[in-house]
């Protein structure tokens, strides 16, 4: 029985069906890969540095304290004198969804609560989501504007702002925006869909093919490579 969706289970969803009915339906589990966790460690390492808890920060390692060296500066200026939340909780029944949808002329249908989890939340006469983002190259993806428009329906919040970090080039890259009611809609209307799509999933359980055009050097399902193709858990993807 699927209890909740969060972004970041319907992004599987988007980008293999068949990885998101293994890990959601069917519990398989899978770690972390190295650039997620990176990401973890380098988020709870600000926090840390900010005066918050972290519970699952393993301490400081050299690549993290250089990477907080190059992002600090930044952060400081975006904290300014106001107050920060860090890890905020959002729950989002399906009544408080249908009720937004009607201020926003959305979508109402939402089958499953919400869950997610501001990184940092600014607080103040101008409140604003902070969404920090750290990857190989600096590239904004649609995903992360959706990701953080979300937040900031529900938050509620006036602005937001994604930081991203690269890995790679140790440069900081700052996407900051004020929300538009059409912006909001438009991501209720997508999030509503794919929830829409799950749902038939959870119900019907269909043979779930991966989508053309991916690969599945990435997947947690694969298990060898056998004349340079990916052997899988589920036949479908093959």
């Amino acid at each position: 029985m699927l209890k909740h969706l969060s972004f970041s289970s319907i992004k599987a969803f988007q980008s293999c069906p068949s990885a998101w009915a293994a890990k959601y339906l069917d519990g398989h589990k899978e770690e972390a890969g190295s650039a997620a966790d990176f990401g973890n460690q380098f988020e709870s390492h600000v926090a840390v540095m900010n005066g918050w808890k972290a519970e699952k920060y393993k301490g400081p390692t050299p690549e993290i304290e250089e990477a907080y060296g190059n992002y600090a500066e930044t952060f400081i200026k975006w904290r300014g004198s106001e107050s920060i939340k860090y890890q905020v909780e959002l729950k989002i029944s399906t009544e408080q969804w249908a009720e937004k949808a009607e201020e926003l002329d959305a979508n109402p249908e939402m089958p499953y609560p919400l869950l997610g989890y501001i990184d940092f939340l600014k607080l103040g006469l101008a409140p604003e989501v902070l969404d920090l983002k750290t990857r190989a190259r600096l590239e904004l993806k649609p995903d992360d504007i959706t990701q953080t428009v979300f937040y900031t329906i529900f938050a509620p919040a006036n602005r937001y702002t994604i930081h991203m970090y690269g890995t790679q080039t140790g440069k900081i890259k700052i996407e900051s925006r004020k929300v538009t009611r059409e912006l909001q809609r438009e991501t209720m209307d997508t999030l509503a869909y794919y929830a829409g799509l799950i749902k038939n999933v959870v119900e019907t359980r269909p043979p779930l093919a991966k989508l053309p055009g991916y690969h599945c050097a990435w997947c947690p399902l694969r298990t060898m490579l056998h004349e340079n193709k990916p052997a899988c858990a589920i036949a479908s993807c093959l």
